[in-house]
């Protein structure tokens, strides 16, 4: 686990996201794409977030979903771009995210 956090920190503080790629965790390596995503503002990292799953992180369930409808909230958010609330799957956060964007 500390060798993944060392890379995803290394990931965040350069925007690199083909370093998030060599995070073993699915959730941290999932978070790393989107916070990049939002950084860079770009959806097509939102879509590197699904299954297969490599290691599921302890704790609450991994679900590749959940970290791919908020990247594509995030960059909405930040592009003030609705069209990317669309790729969310979840109502309610669609919804949201559609109200988000236009501010």
């Amino acid at each position: 686990m500390k060798r993944g956090a060392c890379i995803m920190n290394f990931a965040l503080r350069d925007s690199d996201e083909s370093l998030c790629n060599q995070v073993s965790f699915d959730s941290s390596r999932w978070s790393c794409l989107y916070q990049i995503a939002e950084r860079k503002g770009n959806p097509a990292l939102c879509e590197q977030i699904a299954a297969p799953f490599r290691f599921k992180s302890p704790g609450l369930q991994c679900d590749p979903e959940t970290y791919r409808d908020t990247c594509f909230l995030v960059v909405a958010r930040k592009l003030k771009d609705e069209k990317w609330c669309g790729q969310i799957s979840n109502a309610a956060k669609q919804a949201g995210c559609l109200e988000q964007s236009r501010r």
